[in-house]
């Protein structure tokens, strides 16, 4: 196929599950010839791109003002231009309204992706022929709510490199500091602290599970808008002596390698990343029934699955576990090869790319 010059559109680079895959799908297309520019409003993400030797271009794309927007518009034009793209990708709605007016001013090919599960702004929402759903509810959604055409959808499930895996080293060290005692079991919580990843149940389940097995530690790996609040829950709760708020990391998957149980508390979910990082590592899981969820956690196959919003049944779940060690090398098993199976990252990438050559 001829190689193509490819623009990757989103709002910033800040750490997160879509900007992950952007990262991904960046580095796999170059892999295959073709030519990669990213464009954002920058964040830590940025230094990968640096990494694998991907041009990056700078843009306002996270400021939702008048000025900013012209500005946006016109350099992103200019980009279009100069660098002689074949196709926009976009991703995230601002970035999507944003470039899918520039791809019709420049008369060329157009694809967004959808993340998540959102509502309002429905007339001003806009996507374009080809959509990308990154799960069979978040394509659902896109037909129920912003009825989109079945046949302008294409659902595409994030991957992630299967045999990137953290040494022995790096798992050692993601913990170093913490003072954790060995017989400790810990708990993880791993996204941005935001209402969305519905933290605050995590820690009502907290003193649920210590009123069972005192020996535990909880890990809340992340930062976000909630993070007061969070440390003011735990602290009214009686329980900020065994939770650690961790903050931003860039070596997640040593981090989680470390626990004992993941647990996903989210109240919505597009396809969450983390849950596929949990399962390549062999670590067992507790996520809510929510958005694309169920399309990774099989209950009691690869994960256990509890309702939202469900403080008890989240405890439940995860004493369960500590108390089953069968249990959890079984969906640790089964959850590696559920992976290599379903969310490769070459295959990812290979979907989209036909994506483009169909449009093309």
């Amino acid at each position: 196929m001829k190689k193509l010059n490819v623009l990757l559109v989103l709002d910033s680079l800040d750490i997160g599950g879509a900007e992950i895959h952007v990262i991904s799908l960046a580095r796999g297309l170059k892999n295959k010839g073709h030519k990669v520019i990213v464009a954002s409003a920058e964040g830590s993400l940025t230094a990968r791109l640096k990494e694998d030797s991907i041009k990056h271009v700078s843009i306002p794309l996270n400021k939702r003002s008048l000025f900013p927007f012209i500005a946006a518009v016109i350099k992103l034009f200019r980009v279009v231009h100069d660098e002689k793209i074949d196709i926009i990708h976009a991703h995230f709605r601002y970035s999507i309204f944003i470039s899918f007016f520039v791809a019709k001013m420049k008369k060329i090919a157009f694809v967004s992706t959808a993340h998540n599960i959102f509502s309002g702004y429905r007339r001003l929402t806009v996507w374009g022929k080809k959509i990308i759903a990154v799960s069979n509810i978040v394509a659902q959604h896109l037909q129920n709510y912003f009825h989109v055409s079945q046949e302008n959808i294409e659902v595409i499930y994030n991957g992630i490199q299967i045999n990137d895996h953290p040494s022995e080293d790096e798992i050692k060290d993601a913990l170093t500091g913490l003072n954790i005692k060995e017989d400790t079991f810990i708990i993880g919580n791993v996204g941005r602290l935001c209402e969305q990843k519905g933290q605050l149940y995590f820690l009502e389940a907290v003193p649920m599970i210590l009123s069972v097995k005192k020996n535990c530690i909880f890990l809340l790996v992340g930062d976000g808008p909630w993070r007061e609040k969070l440390k003011t829950e735990a602290k009214r709760l009686g329980i900020s002596d065994k939770v650690i708020f961790m903050g931003m990391r860039n070596d997640v998957k040593a981090v989680m390698k470390n626990l004992n149980v993941l647990v996903l508390s989210s109240l919505w979910e597009g396809f969450p990343l983390t849950l596929i990082e949990a399962l390549s590592e062999g670590v067992a899981v507790v996520a809510t029934t929510v958005g694309g969820v169920p399309e990774i956690i099989i209950d009691r196959c690869t994960g256990i699955l509890a309702p939202p919003k469900d403080a008890k049944t989240l405890s439940e779940a995860v004493l369960f576990l500590l108390d089953n060690p069968d249990m959890v090398r079984k969906l640790g098993e089964n959850g590696r090869k559920f992976v290599e199976q379903r969310f490769n990252e070459d295959e990812m990438v290979g979907k989209i790319e036909k994506v483009y050559c169909d449009l093309w």
